[in-house]
């Protein structure tokens, strides 16, 4: 079993759960949403803790501790894909939809054709 089989005492409390909100978004009762940011199982002990730190700081300001980061992503590819990745390439946005942007503009020409898969939040089609 693993954490996705577990399911919580307050798992009903959760939109996709609520009969009222499933018959109003979708009209009918008996349908399980499958959203991107489901968020609806326990997460790992070192997030817990790490949100712990900044529950218990009191500032809940954004940060941008690239170093450790970067350093970070760059081990997990090194690790999972035998990808070498450079840290100081890597690039912080402030958001997914910054990140396209960016990559649009580096790596396509006026005029040029982009491909949007669907299904997809509706703003990447914008």
């Amino acid at each position: 079993m693993s954490q996705f089989d577990i399911i919580h005492e307050n798992q009903n409390n959760f939109a996709k759960s609520n009969p009222n909100y499933l018959k109003g978004m979708f009209g009918a009762t008996d349908v399980m949403p499958l959203w991107i940011a489901d968020m609806d199982f326990e997460i790992a002990k070192p997030i817990q803790e790490a949100l712990q730190t900044l529950v218990t700081r009191n500032m809940y300001a954004y940060e941008f501790n690239t170093d450790e980061v970067f350093k970070a992503i760059a081990d997990w590819n090194v690790k999972r894909h035998q990808l070498k990745l450079n840290p100081k390439s890597f690039l912080q946005v402030s958001g997914v939809l910054t990140g396209i942007g960016i990559l649009i503009r580096e790596l396509t020409e006026k005029g040029d054709g982009i491909l949007v898969q669907t299904p997809c939040i509706i703003n990447f089609l914008r």
